[in-house]
């Protein structure tokens, strides 16, 4: 939680944004512009950025 991420899609970055947690769905849960973001289904791949 609190780190930032970056969001791709078909490999190539789509933006940036900063991960919130989950929620009770399993969503991943991003912030991205004051706004946040329920990413619902794709593959997850955590490391340091």
């Amino acid at each position: 939680m609190n780190k930032d991420c970056e969001v791709l899609a078909n490999g190539i970055v789509d933006y940036h944004g900063s991960v919130v947690g989950i929620n009770d769905k399993g969503e991943l849960l991003v912030k991205r512009n004051n706004e946040i973001i329920n990413l619902r289904y794709g593959e997850v791949s955590i490391r340091e950025l």
